[in-house]
């Protein structure tokens, strides 16, 4: 028998927020979508006149739909609150990068607890990353993304391993088995803009879709069942959607509507 049908859904675990080093629930909010791209707008125009990096990370859950169909409405909406207060923690965590009485070594652990466990990672980040900001944002439904000025594409690497790892934490959790039997997982793209980027990414609306496009792109390479040649075909049909200014994360949703009404 399943995992699924073993499992009472209602009795889905959250994450454990409730420790002493987790920060407060205020400290976790996250910004909503209006107000996040206003934040990027005004960090890209200060990126962009003091030459420092800044990079920008989309998360989309994977088969989430599948949760809602199978799990129902109450169990996905759990899931995207867990989701709000895991990446709310991590975004907190890095702010204390910034606390001068961190700065004491050139090399330390990165503190970003660990949801579930909210033991700290072992993870070693650089003096060059010390001072790591972020600002969390849920855009919508179960499409969240950071906000990392001051942030390279290596300072950016360093929070998406941070991000799957808490993610993965999260669904292996006792009690999550049907979501693990679904496959919930997440997708998360990276757009950094610096001195290799500078000349194609203009706006901060180009960063973002650098982001949303490589997203995808990532969520594509999580398909096992396609062959080397239909890869080569989504790719072809990524370049002739860009080309005729589609979005990919436009052309999905146009495909789960199409597909919910046939």
């Amino acid at each position: 028998m399943s995992a699924i049908q073993n499992i009472d859904p209602t009795h889905i675990q959250s994450a454990a927020t409730a420790d002493a080093l987790a920060p407060t629930p205020d400290e976790r909010e996250l910004l909503d979508k209006k107000v996040f791209h206003t934040r990027v707008e005004r960090e890209f125009v200060e990126a962009q006149a003091s030459g420092k990096p800044l990079a920008v990370l989309f998360i989309d859950a994977d088969h989430f739909k599948d949760v809602n169909d199978v799990l129902g409405h109450d169990v996905g909406d759990a899931v995207i609150n867990d989701t709000r207060g895991l990446i709310g923690v991590i975004v907190s965590s890095l702010r204390t990068l910034n606390n001068p009485s961190h700065h004491e070594t050139a090399s330390r652990p990165l503190d970003v607890v660990a949801v579930g466990s909210l033991e700290p990672t072992n993870q070693t980040i650089s003096q060059k990353h010390e001072m790591i900001e972020a600002e969390g944002g849920h855009i919508g439904g179960d499409e969240f993304a950071v906000l990392l000025p001051n942030t390279d594409a290596e300072g950016a690497k360093i929070v998406v391993g941070r991000l799957r790892e808490a993610i993965r934490e999260y669904v292996n959790l006792p009690g999550n088995e049907a979501l693990r039997e679904l496959g919930l997982d997440a997708s998360i793209g990276v757009g950094v803009l610096d001195d290799a980027t500078r000349d194609t990414i203009k706006t901060a609306g180009d960063l973002l879709r650098v982001a949303d496009e490589d997203m995808y792109r990532d969520k594509l390479e999580k398909l096992p069942e396609l062959t080397e040649k239909q890869l080569r075909s989504l790719k072809m049909a990524e370049f002739i959607l860009k080309s005729e200014g589609i979005r990919l994360r436009d052309f999905a949703k146009y495909l789960r509507l199409h597909n919910s009404q046939t």
